[in-house]
């Protein structure tokens, strides 16, 4: 019996990794020049809507398009907007409460905005 409880204990941490985003939502931070701040929320579909939460000219704008897709793949994210145009690359933490990668975007060098950067994303517990 000691061993079955050990076995599910270490195990637990584990288990997360092929934890779905279905329905979750998340604070994304974006890192480079200008940081940025958004909600994601994660559709049941593989869709993703989206909300800027900081003082950018969409300040509020909810956006939620067929093209903007996520994918899961054990600790691998990747959130694509605009059929690639701008893509998201990350790792999901082993708790799955934290993930972090970088983004690039296909537009050309504009400044003062970036081409590409980084970004981390808080799970949003209701």
């Amino acid at each position: 019996m000691k061993k079955i409880i050990l076995i599910f204990l270490f195990a637990i941490p584990f288990i997360s990794q092929g934890q779905s985003l279905n329905g979750t939502a998340w604070k994304i931070t974006h890192y480079s020049a200008i940081d940025r701040y958004e909600i994601f929320l994660f559709e049941k579909d593989g869709t993703l809507t989206s909300m800027a939460i900081d003082d950018s000219p969409e300040w509020g704008e909810v956006r939620s398009q067929d093209n903007n897709t996520w994918e899961i793949n054990g600790d691998k994210v990747t959130i694509s907007f605009n059929d690639g145009y701008l893509i998201y690359k990350g790792i999901i933490t082993r708790y799955g409460e934290f993930m972090y990668g970088d983004w690039v975007t296909q537009r050309k060098p504009i400044d003062p905005w970036p081409v590409s950067g980084e970004w981390t994303g808080n799970l949003i517990k209701f």
